[in-house]
């Protein structure tokens, strides 16, 4: 019996590059100076794999990658550059995320992403749309010495950037912690969605 061939898959989302990374400097800080940092497996996320999850794929199979890259090139030439803003900071199970505040126009992008991914079943993730950036993973033993430093900065501002790119990242759970690689970018229209 001939074995069958091993198809080649790739764990993918869509997502937006967070730029505010510097913003965060003094809450980094703060972290870094936890009571037994080391022994609550504090495990911050490195500037580069920070993002915004618009829309899970799942693990899909290579050869399909040539939809799902046409779906994003097709959403950006529909839509504008438009600015995002960032706030707060709170839990989620064993991590922390800094918060986005509601953008009417994100959320149109998504459930137009959605609507073209649900044609070839890509609707892995039932959850509503909550725009974050996951900042910090940890042992569940770590919340409450967390708690003081979520309380400080809950209502922070952390600043405004402009986003004129979606990006397909490959997501990988190393042993290290989790990856995030940008495989493709595609640009939005370059006048803003202000002027419209």
């Amino acid at each position: 019996m001939k074995k069958k061939p091993k198809i080649d898959r790739i764990r993918c989302f869509a997502g937006i590059k967070f730029s505010l990374y510097e913003n965060l400097s003094p809450l980094i800080a703060d972290l870094r100076t936890v009571p037994a940092y080391e022994d609550f497996k504090l495990r911050l996320a490195p500037a580069e794999n920070l993002h915004i999850t618009l829309k899970f794929l799942g693990s899909v199979e290579a050869e399909n990658l040539k939809y799902i890259q046409s779906v994003m090139a097709e959403v950006g030439n529909k839509h504008h550059h438009f600015k995002i803003s960032a706030s707060g900071l709170g839990f989620f199970k064993n991590s922390m995320w800094i918060g986005i505040e509601r953008n009417d126009y994100l959320s149109a992008i998504v459930s137009e992403m959605s609507r073209l991914f649900a044609l070839q079943e890509y609707v892995e993730d039932p959850r509503s749309f909550t725009p974050h950036i996951t900042l910090l993973r940890f042992d569940h033993s770590a919340k409450q010495q967390l708690q003081a430093l979520a309380e400080t900065y809950k209502d922070k501002h952390w600043g405004e950037f402009e986003v004129n790119q979606i990006h397909l990242y490959k997501s990988e759970t190393l042993e290290e912690g989790a990856r995030s690689t940008i495989l493709n970018c595609y640009d939005f229209l370059a006048d803003s969605a202000d002027n419209h």
